[in-house]
């Protein structure tokens, strides 16, 4: 639990009072929406490495079919 200290002026005597005051649910707020903000990054995390994986398997699949493709084409061309 945190505390912290408030000033307060008197509207009418002007006079200043100190009231310490509580932070524990300001505290447990934020600590609440850095938590939904960390799951929502860690989704996303996830999603873009899927993504990144399924690109890198569509590069593999192309390198290979483009290899085949150069050979089949190296074989019908006449010796020189």
């Amino acid at each position: 639990m945190t505390l912290r200290a408030e000033r307060a002026v008197s509207p009418t005597d002007g006079s200043v009072s100190w009231t310490v005051v509580d932070s524990q649910t300001e505290l447990t707020s934020e600590n609440h929406r850095l938590a939904a903000d960390a799951r929502a990054a860690q989704t996303e995390n996830r999603q873009l490495k899927d993504r990144v994986q399924a690109l890198e398997d569509d590069l593999t699949a192309s390198r290979t079919s483009l290899r085949r493709m150069i050979r089949d084409e190296n074989r019908l061309l006449p010796p020189p």
